[in-house]
């Protein structure tokens, strides 16, 4: 059997196809390392701010029971002053009236030593 020309251009293509489908599977594969990689480093991206997020909820949450703690103290503070002044405002008010009648007391006292003093001095006549 005699080689060709046409026989050795057809295995020489033959080589270079599967030569040139190596390559395309070489490349293949990079490129799917390189997705691979680049989906790990999204992927490890949405993890640390998923992680911070997180963090950030605890520290939130923390912080809030603080303020709700501060908040219920300031309420219970205030529900004291407001029944101290209540008391206060009861304790002002009967002054009020004490002084008053005192006022008013006096002044009867004033007008009773008036008209004693005018029945005395009409006696000493």
């Amino acid at each position: 059997m005699n080689i060709t020309a046409e026989m050795v251009s057809f295995f020489v293509s033959i080589v270079g196809a599967f030569l040139g489908g190596l390559v395309a599977i070489s490349n293949l594969q990079r490129a799917s390392r390189d997705d691979k990689e680049k989906e790990d480093a999204w992927k490890s991206t949405i993890t640390n701010t998923l992680t911070r997020l997180e963090t950030r909820q605890q520290v939130m949450n923390e912080q809030l029971g603080k303020y709700q703690q501060s908040l219920s103290d300031l309420t219970a503070t205030l529900t004291q002053h407001t029944a101290e002044l209540s008391v206060v405002g009861i304790v002002a008010r009967r002054a009020d009236e004490v002084s008053k009648k005192a006022a008013t007391d006096l002044a009867e006292v004033k007008t009773d030593v008036r008209n004693l003093d005018s029945r005395i001095t009409k006696l000493e006549k």
